[in-house]
């Protein structure tokens, strides 16, 4: 070996320990951890759901990136959540959660529920396991503003007025002022929001000095009133984007204004005592921003049982709900 080769081979040699050293690492953790279920391993989990799963219930396969189980599944996706970690919102209509997960992680699946469930009623299948876990009550909602939109008032706020929207479209959920619009329009849709996609009131702003507003007639008053909002991800991508604020009125007296960062994708919750107002009441919202462009802005409002916190903070973990 020359002086020069030497002298490559020493300055190498450090560069060389580490990649030999983390390949190390890596291959005596993965020797640590027990093998992933085979693909074929998830269908008598599955079978197992399809089996008892009856209305009122749904699918959550755990962990969210492991997709193995779904083609099993294919018959009962309108079963299946969507999202990679519900809320509370996510979980109306839904007594019974089937949890189809690997065996040795079925009991992390706590994590990824807005509720506390450390106590698991779980059936084994080799290296694929069924939890059946019961949503709390608690977590239903009295009222849901998105199950109401066909019967909500919505317009157009201008400086010189307000324009109502009265173009009702009942197969596709959404409301159009003087035509239809690719953007500005009042609808339900599915979109990305913060960091899972939920079921939410499309409320794109018109811009300028004007607003979109939607009211909904008579809502029956408990405690607190939950409003989860934000841009989607696509309307978060625009390069300088303008904020976009929404206000919240109950009985025609504001009681909440929010400023949404215009370059940020959230789906954030806002919790509004309503235990001092009087039942029923109109509650609007109204939503505007200064830039037309790609402000791809949504919601959603529930009201929640009396005597019932609002279910947006984190779940106690130290017991069982």
């Amino acid at each position: 070996m020359t002086a020069s080769t030497s002298r490559r081979w020493i300055e190498w040699l450090p560069a060389t320990l580490l990649v030999v050293a983390g390949a190390a690492i890596l291959w005596a953790q993965l020797r640590g951890q027990d093998a992933p279920a085979d693909p074929g391993d998830w269908e008598p989990a599955a079978r197992h759901v399809a089996e008892h799963l009856q209305d009122g219930d749904a699918i959550l396969v755990h962990p969210a990136w492991n997709i193995d189980g779904l083609p099993f599944l294919s018959d009962r996706g309108d079963h299946v959540l969507r999202q990679r970690q519900p809320v509370a919102g996510d979980l109306q209509g839904i007594d019974t959660l089937w949890v189809m997960s690997e065996t040795p992680r079925v009991h992390t699946v706590d994590r990824r529920l807005p509720f506390s469930a450390q106590q698991l009623d779980v059936t084994e299948f080799g290296p694929v396991s069924v939890a059946r876990i019961s949503v709390p009550d608690r977590l239903q909602a009295d009222w849901e503003a998105l199950n109401h939109l066909q019967d909500a008032d919505v317009r157009k706020v201008t400086p010189s007025g307000s324009e109502p929207c009265t173009i009702w479209s009942a197969a596709e959920r959404r409301w159009d002022c003087t035509s239809r619009d690719r953007w500005i329009y009042v609808g339900e849709v599915l979109k990305p929001l913060g960091e899972d996609i939920h079921r939410a009131i499309w409320m794109h702003p018109p811009g300028g000095e004007s607003a979109i507003e939607i009211t909904f007639s008579d809502v029956e008053w408990t405690d607190w009133l939950t409003v989860r909002g934000g841009l989607t991800f696509m309307g978060s991508r625009f390069d300088g984007g303008s904020d976009v604020t929404l206000e919240v009125a109950i009985g025609g007296e504001t009681v909440e204004t929010v400023v949404f960062d215009g370059e940020t994708t959230t789906w954030r919750p806002i919790e509004v005592s309503t235990s001092a107002f009087e039942s029923p009441a109109d509650v609007t919202f109204t939503v505007r921003s200064p830039n037309v462009r790609d402000r791809f802005f949504c919601l959603n409002a529930w009201t929640w049982r009396a005597g019932a916190a609002p279910p947006t903070g984190p779940p106690e973990r130290s017991g069982v709900e």
